[in-house]
């Protein structure tokens, strides 16, 4: 069986009279493969996927990874070792709900820019390549802030895959792209389903909710009030094919 990445006894709470709970002891298995996670709004789903990208510790229980083990806020067991969350996140894209995209820097020199940062092999080739794939050739050299909302989401899909992450975390991607942009989306992601059909530990985790990209899911997580629960797939009902 291929390794999965584990959530243990996970719980995550927010500041507050009394601490508001996002998720409640959440203990999962992520497979290789595509895994959409679904559920209603403030269910807790952002927060899973920040939990898993290493940006948010959890107040109690582990993440592990094929590659490490994530730091949390509870002591780990005797002999165990959490690896830096940036030594874990190095194998990690990611792309948030609302992303912003800062000033000042070109889009290509942006690009270049983080690739150096995360110590990524031939740094300025990869951010032409990356240029290239998502469709932003015509607008490299205009500062970032100055390209429409569309071509920014582009960008930040762009940044997430500088270091081609084995682990792909993606909240609510399509929104904002035009068609062409969600065809090379769906392409990247329909990828990630066939290496884990190859037996390669390759993991796409994504929230979803105007249903574009259901189709090429391969697992289905649903949250709801902070607690979590894979259902059987393909599921009784299909979910929504991309029109």
């Amino acid at each position: 069986m291929l390794p999965a990445i584990e959530l243990e006894a996970v719980t995550v709470r927010y500041p507050g009279t009394p601490p508001a709970i996002a998720l409640q002891d959440v203990t999962l298995r992520l497979y290789p493969g595509v895994t959409l996670v679904t559920g209603p709004p403030g269910a807790g789903k952002s927060t899973l996927l920040r939990v898993l990208a290493t940006l948010l510790p959890p107040a109690s229980g582990e993440v592990r990874y094929p590659w490490g083990r994530a730091a949390t806020g509870a002591a780990l067991p005797a002999g165990a070792a959490a690896e830096a969350p940036w030594a874990v996140r190095g194998l990690i894209g990611y792309v948030p709900q609302q992303g912003r995209v800062a000033g000042g820097l070109t889009v290509e020199a942006a690009l270049q820019y983080l690739a150096a940062v995360r110590a990524v092999v031939d740094h300025r080739g990869r951010a032409r390549a990356l240029i290239a794939r998502w469709g932003l050739s015509d607008v490299r050299a205009r500062p970032l802030d100055r390209v429409s909302g569309g071509q920014q989401r582009r960008w930040l899909l762009a940044q997430s895959r500088l270091n081609d992450p084995a682990l792909w975390i993606l909240d609510e991607p399509a929104r904002g792209l035009d068609y062409d942009g969600i065809r090379i989306l769906r392409e990247e992601l329909a990828a990630y389903a066939d290496a884990a059909a190859r037996g390669e530990p390759r993991y796409a985790v994504l929230v979803d909710s105007e249903g574009r990209l259901h189709d090429l899911a391969t697992a289905v997580v649903e949250v709801a009030a902070g607690r979590v629960a894979t259902r059987p797939f393909p599921p009784a009902q299909p979910v929504s094919a991309w029109h």
